[in-house]
């Protein structure tokens, strides 16, 4: 399988990445300093950036969050945390912002999750066709309670956008007891069969917290 050819923002760290039935590069650049390109603004304080090359041209997606408290007499103070992923596209250094997803906890006065999982953030060409898919995936809720998070783990391809719903698997009782989530919804009607198989094999890797 051809594997497309991965750039490093600016200073850039090496970051391993699962292996997965070798549809993916084992490895790839990211840039966690927090600089980007010329005339690329995030939708808040980034925390990391990758880029990659297709036959699309130059791709950047900014990873980045933004977070504020809310206090009211007689409650405890409440979080509200947003994450953002900016994805950029162009050609000889030149980018526009083509899309955003943004996922937001509001207004949480107990214990707050609203985070990618870092090492889920991967570049692949699936399908051959030239053009990348970026996949990551991230976890959200609000608890007070030993309960499952939200998890949603999304394939973009250009302007499609594919995406995994559902549960955390966590084991209340222990490891030795039974699991409780852990399960999803798929939408991804009319993704190739690679896209798939790529998209639960990510999510297994990840769903345990």
């Amino acid at each position: 399988m051809r594997l497309l050819r991965l750039a490093a923002v600016a200073a850039a760290s090496v970051l391993a990445l699962p292996a997965l039935a070798g549809d993916i590069p084992k490895t790839f650049k990211s840039d966690s300093s927090g600089q980007l390109p010329p005339g690329v603004k995030a939708s808040g304080t980034v925390l990391r950036s990758v880029s990659w090359v297709d036959d699309k041209g130059d791709n950047l997606a900014v990873f980045s969050t933004t977070s504020k408290t809310r206090t009211r007499k007689g409650h405890d103070p409440e979080l509200t945390t947003t994450i953002f992923v900016d994805i950029f596209q162009g050609k000889n250094g030149k980018l526009k912002k083509q899309r955003s997803v943004r996922e937001i906890v509001a207004n949480c006065e107990f214990d707050l999750t609203n985070e990618f999982l870092p090492t889920s953030v991967m570049v692949t060409d699936l399908d051959q066709n030239g053009v990348g898919e970026l996949t990551f995936a991230y976890r959200s809720t609000c608890r007070s309670d030993v309960s499952p998070a939200t998890m949603k783990l999304l394939v973009l391809e250009g302007p499609k956008k594919y995406i995994l719903r559902g549960q955390t698997r966590i084991f209340p009782g222990g490891k030795d007891q039974e699991a409780v989530g852990g399960d999803y919804t798929p939408d991804m009607k009319g993704a190739p069969q690679a896209f798939l198989d790529h998209a639960d094999k990510v999510w297994k890797k990840f769903v345990t917290e």
